[in-house]
């Protein structure tokens, strides 16, 4: 009798260990979950905009952006392998943007590309097209 008990326990043992198992692996291949913080706009420009991000295990990044009027145009930032020495931490800077437009990002990790796309648009560049912004000056 006490065989079939621990036996029995066993069996059960097994089958917990293999589901939780199962579970985190699934749970682990998702590209958003892969993601800790982010992606967070931390600077644009009329030209630049840089993106910071943070994922919970060492991978390899890149950002995916475009004009979202020309989708068909599609800009990439170069890989950058997040590391547990700063944090798994990235900045990327986006090169390719033009004054007062739409863009749309996404952000791949080991390959995979992340939904949903994040949406940003670029400063409005005044210069010789209209006046300049009000500005108060305290004495």
């Amino acid at each position: 009798m006490k065989l079939n008990f621990k036996s029995l326990i066993l069996h059960r043992t097994l089958v917990f260990l293999s589901l939780f198992y199962l579970s985190v692996s699934a749970y682990a291949d998702r590209p958003n979950d892969t993601l800790r913080n982010g992606p967070m706009l931390s600077d644009l420009t009329f030209r630049e905009a840089q993106i910071w991000i943070q994922t919970h295990v060492p991978a390899e990044v890149r950002i995916r952006y475009f004009e979202t009027s020309t989708p068909e145009t599609v800009f990439h930032t170069d890989y950058i392998q997040t590391k547990l020495d700063n944090a798994c931490v990235a900045n990327f800077i986006l090169h390719h943007i033009e004054p007062s437009k739409n863009y749309s990002y996404a952000i791949e990790i080991g390959g995979t590309i992340s939904k949903p796309y994040y949406f940003f648009e670029s400063l409005n560049y005044f210069h010789g097209k209209e006046p300049p912004p009000d500005i108060n000056i305290a004495l």
